[in-house]
This record gives C-alpha cells, structure tokens and sequence, in this order.
C-alpha cells in the first residue's frame, strides 16, 4: 500500500472576465502571514500547489494587467479513501482600466473652493486602487473648472485645484512620474454643461 499523504492538493484556474486564461500569473498561498506555496498558471490558465491540510489559508493571484485576487480558501484533510485531499478553487481576474477613460464632476466645494470634499476623496480612491496594483500603469489627469465667467480667474483656479490633487496622489501613491496633471482651462478643455464646477477627466495609459 503506497500509504496516505497528510497534505491537500489546492488546484484550479485562473480565467479573465469574459473566461479566457490568463497564462503566467503568479500563485501563491500564505498562512499566518508566512508563504508556504507558490505556482505559476501554464498556458491553459491551471495552477496546483501542495498545502499542509485543516489550516485556512490566504490564496492570492497577480497577472499582469490584471486587479491582484486574494481570497481565504480551506485546506481540507483527505477522506480514508485517497491519497491526499484535493480542493478546486478557480479564479477571476479583473483586468486594470488601461484605455480607459474615467470622468468625476464636482469633486472639489462649492464657489471657489480649493480644497477636496470627503466625496472627492473616495471617489479619487478609483484612480489610486489600480495604480496601487500596477507599478506600469500611467494616468494622465486633466482638470477643469468654471466659477463665473472670467477665464484668467477660472484658469489660476483651476491650477491651485490641480496643487491639491497633486498632494492627494503624492500622499496615496507613490507613482512619480507616472501620473501627469495637466490644466484644462489652459489647454482649451471646455466644462459640460452650464453650471459652475468642476470635472476631472482620468486616462489610463500602458
């Protein structure tokens, strides 16, 4: 009799959002906060690492171009009539908006307000999440407002607003260079509608 292994067999596979495989994403499988398992996806998307079993452990995924995934999942003993236990635990990527172009009205107070409203601030945590996640990942920010009808008054405005959105980014991603902030009302960007305010528009580039 070959015997029975003390140990589980965690396998599955790691698709994108329309079910496709994402090949070459790294797997890995900590407890406690130690890494006890790593794999990487072959071509058909599959990984399998080999845990220690009756212990929860945190399985995280990170593919290239893609949110990280990180879930618990339970190393299950193996039953009197096998080898070893085997859990199937497939994956979902969500891919990072690169191409896209994300747009926030009025993040900044009323009138001429410098400073971001508590709304302002989570929605901006939609730029900062995925350039947290991708170290590649650039956003070009393009910043317009209107208070009135003055353009040199809306432009200098407009500047000390991109003052504070710098400060916000600097304080929540350490990005560098990969985040440009450019002043709409100096580069001609009209503001939709006819109400005063604020609209920022967000492009994620490669």
């Amino acid at each position: 009799s070959l015997g029975r292994l003390d140990g589980t067999l965690l396998e599955g596979q790691v698709l994108d959002g329309t079910g496709h495989p994402v090949k070459g994403a790294d797997v890995m499988a900590t407890v406690a906060g130690r890494i006890v398992a790593v794999s990487q996806t072959d071509l058909q998307g599959r990984y399998a690492l080999y845990l220690q079993p009756g212990k929860d452990c945190l399985l995280s995924v990170a593919g290239k171009g893609y949110y990280r995934y990180a879930d618990t999942v339970v190393s299950s003993r193996h039953s009197q009539d096998s080898l070893f236990a085997e859990v199937h635990h497939d994956v979902r990527l969500t891919p990072l908006p690169v191409g896209q172009t994300l747009t926030f009205d009025n993040l900044f107070g009323p009138d001429a307000d410098i400073e971001l409203t508590d709304r302002g601030r989570n929605l901006l945590m939609f730029v900062v999440q995925p350039l947290r996640q991708d170290g590649a990942l650039k956003a070009r920010l393009v910043l317009t407002s209107r208070v009135g009808g003055d353009k040199t008054f809306n432009t200098m405005l407009n500047e000390r607003r991109l003052s504070a959105l710098r400060e916000y980014f600097e304080f929540n991603v350490s990005a560098g260079t990969r985040i440009s902030f450019v002043n709409g009302n100096s580069e001609g960007v009209l503001l939709t509608g006819e109400k005063a305010g604020d609209q920022l528009k967000v492009f994620f580039l490669e």
